[in-house]
């Protein structure tokens, strides 16, 4: 649905240009932790409005492989963002988070462990989880 894509869009346009507009104000470690945040959310819905409006299944497929991206880096991206707002030392822990999504990143664009296909519904296109969801809803939950 063109209207439902339309709004998607924006959304993470909005999202974007906050998260740079904090950042050019006042630069500082959480602010870029804050925006990285933004990025990564914008990714997934910039990418998802155009995956929804996607004229046929590859297409589909490619936006919603780079929605997912953004997708796995939310989770290290908020613990990242958390971490530094309130001042807190997890380094350790911040870079197993990320380190941890872009494992799953590579089996994103290297597998269909992740999105096993694309499915066409009246308002568009949408990814067909595949087995490997529970465990990245684990680490997402941890």
């Amino acid at each position: 649905m063109l209207i439902l894509s339309i709004a998607q869009f924006f959304c993470g346009l909005l999202l974007l240009l906050i998260g740079g507009l904090i950042l050019s104000r006042r630069p500082s470690k959480a602010n870029s932790a804050f925006f990285l945040l933004t990025l990564s959310t914008s990714a997934w819905l910039i990418s998802y409005s155009f995956l929804i409006s996607a004229k046929d299944g590859e297409n589909a497929l490619i936006f919603a492989k780079i929605g997912y991206l953004g997708v796995l880096f939310i989770p290290p991206n908020l613990y990242h963002f958390i971490t530094c707002f309130l001042g807190l030392n997890k380094r350790s822990k911040c870079i197993f988070s990320f380190i941890v999504a872009f494992l799953f990143s590579l089996i994103l664009l290297f597998t269909d462990f992740f999105i096993k296909g694309i499915h066409r519904y009246t308002w568009g296109y949408y990814p067909i989880s595949s087995f490997i969801q529970p465990f990245y809803l684990f680490y997402y939950f941890l």
